[in-house]
Order: C-alpha cells, then structure tokens, then sequence
C-alpha cells in the first residue's frame, strides 16, 4: 500500500467513515471493523468499509402496478400526510425510477419502507 493510500485510508477515518482492518497472515475476505485503528501497517492491512450497493427502485410503471394490485399505498415527503393507493405517470416516463421522496407501506404495516425493484418483483411476479 502506498502512502498516498495510507493516507486516504486515515482521513476517512477522521471523516467518520468506517475501517476495516485484517491481519496480512490470513487469506480470503477476513475484514472487521476497526473502531480505534493502531495503523500497525506492518502487520495489518486497512480500507474504507466499502458501501452497500443500493437496491434498485421501482420504476414508475412498476409502483403504479403494485398499487393497482392492491398491496399498499405511497407517500411523498412532499405531502406527508396524504397517503395515496394509486400511482399515474407520464407514459415518456414509465421506465424512470420513482423519486428518493416516496415511500411505501403494504396495507398490513405501520412501517414506511423504499419502493425497491425486490417487493415489486415478489409482491406483483411472484419472485
């Protein structure tokens, strides 16, 4: 590792990221979070947690079909206190994700959750 990368590495730290550290003896993906690093660089190696991907969201088409099934409503932060069980879009639009300022909830829930592609896939196709 570089020093340029050690350093990356210790400002992240310092920016609140997390590290991650493993010993250079052992092989394989063996990464534990290091809350108070002793960049000991000789003998343990460290990185910047790498971020969880995000899961994709549904598209407009899809979380009007959702809604159109009946499994729930939507919500947009914008207007937090009307809840809506149906979904339009502009047709130009349909295969555009639904903006970062919806929610979700299933009819059985108290819980607000993001439209992912993974509810629409089992809530509408059964996967």
């Amino acid at each position: 590792m570089t020093t340029a990368e050690m350093i990356e590495v210790m400002q992240a730290y310092t920016e609140g990221k997390t590290i991650e550290k493993k010993s250079k003896s052992l092989v394989g993906p063996c990464w534990v979070v290091s809350k108070n690093p002793t960049w000991d660089w000789l003998t343990i190696e460290y990185r910047i947690k790498p971020e969880e991907p995000k899961p994709k969201r549904m598209t407009k088409r899809q979380l009007a079909e959702w809604c159109a099934k009946g499994n729930g409503q939507w919500v947009s932060s914008y207007n937090p206190h009307t809840y809506l069980s149906h979904y339009s879009y502009s047709p130009s639009s349909e295969g555009e994700e639904v903006s970062d300022v919806i929610k979700i909830r299933l009819w059985s829930s108290n819980k607000w959750i993001e439209p992912t592609e993974d509810i629409y896939l089992r809530d509408c196709c059964g996967k």
